[in-house]
Protein backbone atom coordinates (compact mmCIF):
# COMPACT_ATOMS: atom_id res chain seq x y z
CA UNK A 1 0.00 0.00 0.00
CA UNK A 2 1.23 3.44 -1.02
CA UNK A 3 1.06 6.38 1.81
CA UNK A 4 1.06 10.04 0.84
CA UNK A 5 1.94 12.14 3.69
CA UNK A 6 1.26 16.36 2.92
CA UNK A 7 2.97 18.19 5.99
CA UNK A 8 4.66 21.50 5.03
CA UNK A 9 6.42 21.05 8.59
CA UNK A 10 8.77 18.89 8.02
CA UNK A 11 9.15 17.16 11.54
CA UNK A 12 5.24 16.24 11.93
CA UNK A 13 5.76 14.67 8.62
CA UNK A 14 8.72 12.47 9.03
CA UNK A 15 7.00 11.43 11.94
CA UNK A 16 4.09 10.33 10.39
CA UNK A 17 6.48 8.85 7.56
CA UNK A 18 8.27 6.62 9.52
CA UNK A 19 5.68 5.40 11.48
CA UNK A 20 3.91 4.29 8.10
CA UNK A 21 7.23 3.23 6.71
CA UNK A 22 7.32 0.88 9.91
CA UNK A 23 4.30 -0.40 9.01
CA UNK A 24 5.23 -1.44 5.42
CA UNK A 25 3.82 1.11 3.58
CA UNK A 26 5.70 3.19 0.71
CA UNK A 27 5.34 6.51 2.05
CA UNK A 28 5.58 9.18 -0.28
CA UNK A 29 6.41 12.44 1.58
CA UNK A 30 5.10 16.08 -0.53
CA UNK A 31 5.82 19.69 1.57
CA UNK A 32 3.45 21.55 -0.70
CA UNK A 33 0.13 20.42 -1.71
CA UNK A 34 1.37 21.14 -5.45
CA UNK A 35 2.34 17.94 -6.20
CA UNK A 36 -0.42 16.29 -5.07
CA UNK A 37 -2.38 15.65 -8.19
CA UNK A 38 1.11 13.79 -9.80
CA UNK A 39 0.80 10.77 -7.05
CA UNK A 40 -2.77 10.39 -6.99
CA UNK A 41 -3.46 9.31 -10.30
CA UNK A 42 -2.97 5.54 -11.12
CA UNK A 43 -2.15 3.77 -7.83
CA UNK A 44 -5.30 2.20 -6.42
CA UNK A 45 -3.94 0.89 -3.01
CA UNK A 46 -3.79 4.78 -1.56
CA UNK A 47 -4.12 6.49 1.25
CA UNK A 48 -3.78 10.01 1.96
CA UNK A 49 -2.07 11.76 5.24
CA UNK A 50 -2.52 14.98 5.61
CA UNK A 51 -2.20 18.21 7.57
CA UNK A 52 -5.35 20.12 7.80
CA UNK A 53 -2.59 23.66 7.53
CA UNK A 54 -1.24 23.53 4.07
CA UNK A 55 1.08 26.41 2.47
CA UNK A 56 -0.08 26.61 -1.01
CA UNK A 57 -3.53 25.71 -0.93
CA UNK A 58 -5.58 25.49 2.13
CA UNK A 59 -6.38 22.27 3.97
CA UNK A 60 -10.11 23.01 3.27
CA UNK A 61 -9.88 23.14 -0.80
CA UNK A 62 -7.26 20.51 -0.46
CA UNK A 63 -9.31 17.67 0.84
CA UNK A 64 -12.21 18.77 -1.20
CA UNK A 65 -10.41 18.98 -4.87
CA UNK A 66 -8.68 15.10 -3.68
CA UNK A 67 -12.07 14.03 -3.15
CA UNK A 68 -13.34 14.83 -6.38
CA UNK A 69 -9.97 13.12 -7.99
CA UNK A 70 -9.61 10.09 -5.92
CA UNK A 71 -11.74 7.49 -3.99
CA UNK A 72 -8.41 6.63 -1.54
CA UNK A 73 -8.66 7.08 1.98
CA UNK A 74 -8.39 10.67 3.01
CA UNK A 75 -6.51 11.15 6.79
CA UNK A 76 -6.62 14.58 8.26
CA UNK A 77 -4.34 15.43 11.26
CA UNK A 78 -5.40 18.93 12.86
CA UNK A 79 -5.83 20.59 16.11
CA UNK A 80 -9.36 18.98 17.31
CA UNK A 81 -11.39 21.78 17.05
CA UNK A 82 -14.66 20.10 16.59
CA UNK A 83 -15.49 22.82 13.82
CA UNK A 84 -12.26 21.63 12.09
CA UNK A 85 -13.48 17.96 12.44
CA UNK A 86 -16.73 18.95 10.93
CA UNK A 87 -15.58 21.24 8.46
CA UNK A 88 -13.51 18.60 6.86
CA UNK A 89 -15.59 15.23 6.87
CA UNK A 90 -17.95 17.26 5.05
CA UNK A 91 -15.24 18.38 2.60
CA UNK A 92 -14.43 14.78 2.04
CA UNK A 93 -12.22 13.60 4.68
CA UNK A 94 -12.01 10.39 5.66
CA UNK A 95 -10.76 10.30 9.26
CA UNK A 96 -9.93 13.53 11.73
CA UNK A 97 -7.10 13.03 13.89
CA UNK A 98 -5.36 15.46 16.42
CA UNK A 99 -1.85 15.58 15.87
CA UNK A 100 -1.34 14.48 19.67
CA UNK A 101 -2.19 11.50 18.38
CA UNK A 102 -0.01 8.44 19.27
CA UNK A 103 1.73 6.44 16.46
CA UNK A 104 0.07 3.44 18.30
CA UNK A 105 -3.44 4.71 17.78
CA UNK A 106 -2.38 6.31 14.39
CA UNK A 107 -1.72 3.38 13.43
CA UNK A 108 -4.24 1.15 14.50
CA UNK A 109 -6.84 3.58 12.87
CA UNK A 110 -5.97 3.43 8.97
CA UNK A 111 -5.33 -0.86 9.52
Amino acid sequence: MIALVIDSEESRRKRVADALQEARFNVVEIEESGGVVDHIVGPPNLIIVMDEETRSVGGLKLVSGLRRLTNAPIIVMGSGRKDSLIEFIYQGADLYLERTVTIREFLARIH
